[in-house]
């Protein structure tokens, strides 16, 4: 699968210090790396524009990423900030949300499942607690466990620490390959704007400062929201997928 950014990041939002562990490359430099920038885990949404067209509400924050950071650089924005938006109220969870990013900052939703037939009702918050959002770079040794996740290869975690043979649950990620629950066969993401193939970005889990997690009831043992962007169009995809 093609990452647009080549290294992986986990996204760490607890409010104790990053323990140096096999998962992470430098988990000490990462964390004075990030403290320099206002990456935000949740949130209240304040993107304008950024209302789900269905509940007629603010689409929900997972992650607002500060695009100054140097780490980032391969992904090409208009403006000095990404929102990683969804919601689980409605239909939007049955198919492929996109929406723009603007150079003022905005966004435009594009293409939405329509209805309200599905998701987690209009009890569902706006938002959850917002906390610092830590990138740590992923260590060899995880990426390369993914890899084997990914490609059904990792039937025997005993040379693998627990904390990496722990990989199999959704974590968040942004960059590098994840782990996807399903496997990529979801297919290709195809951008509205310009007709190509989106490169992979994220993976977030729903795991959060609530500690029900955004999905708030257990209805699945795993969900991830995954996020396409095409840097030359400035548009995001992000679809749901559940086991």
């Amino acid at each position: 699968m093609q990452s647009i950014m080549k290294k992986g990041y986990f996204v760490d939002f607890s409010s104790s210090t990053p323990v140096a562990t096999t998962l992470y490359a430098d988990a000490e430099g990462d964390l004075a790396a990030s403290e320099k920038f206002n990456h935000v885990f949740c949130g209240e949404n304040t993107t304008a524009g950024a209302q789900c067209p269905n509940c007629a509400l603010p689409l929900l924050q997972i992650l607002k990423l500060d695009m100054s950071d140097p780490r980032l650089a391969e992904v090409a924005t208009p403006s000095g900030s990404f929102p990683f938006l969804y919601c689980w109220r409605c239909d939007i969870v049955v198919d492929t949300l996109y929406y723009k990013l603007n150079g003022d900052g905005s966004v435009t939703v594009v293409e939405y499942a329509k209805g309200s037939d599905e998701g987690l009702g209009d009890d569902y918050p706006e938002s959850f607690p917002a906390a610092r959002a830590t990138l740590l770079e992923m260590s060899g040794e995880a990426s390369a466990y993914i890899k084997k996740l990914n490609e059904d290869e990792a039937f025997d975690d005993s040379d693998y620490d627990d904390d990496v043979a722990a990989l199999d649950r959704c974590v968040h990620q942004i960059g590098g390959e994840p782990y996807l629950v399903n496997g990529d066969t979801y297919g290709p993401v195809i951008c509205p704007s310009c007709g190509g193939a989106m490169p992979l970005l994220a993976s977030l889990g729903t795991k959060c400062t609530d500690p029900r997690g955004m999905l708030i009831t257990e209805i699945n043992n795993y969900v991830q929201v995954i996020y396409h962007y095409c840097a030359p169009c400035s548009m995001v995809a992000a679809l749901n997928e559940e086991d």
